[in-house]
């Protein structure tokens, strides 16, 4: 599973894995998994059981993270 999938490091990494691979790879939107929420983690890692979590996801703004810090840790860590 790739976190951050349709980003710019998440895309390649998923390209990569699949493409390369030859992995099955999930990838999920914000809409099947809010990062923020950790009942909604918990519910599509054990619907989709992967083998590996490779977390590319984050908030890259380092002054949008300053003023936020909590809302950088819940997507970013």
């Amino acid at each position: 599973m790739v976190t951050g999938g349709s980003g710019f490091l998440g895309s390649r990494v998923v390209w990569y894995l699949e493409q390369v691979c030859g992995y099955t790879v999930f990838a999920p939107s914000h809409a099947e998994m809010d990062l923020t929420d950790a009942d909604s983690c918990r519910r599509y890692l054990a619907a989709t059981r992967p083998d590996a979590v490779v977390h590319t996801a984050a908030i890259s703004s380092t002054g949008f993270c300053q003023e936020h810090p909590e809302a950088s840790w819940a997507v970013n860590v």
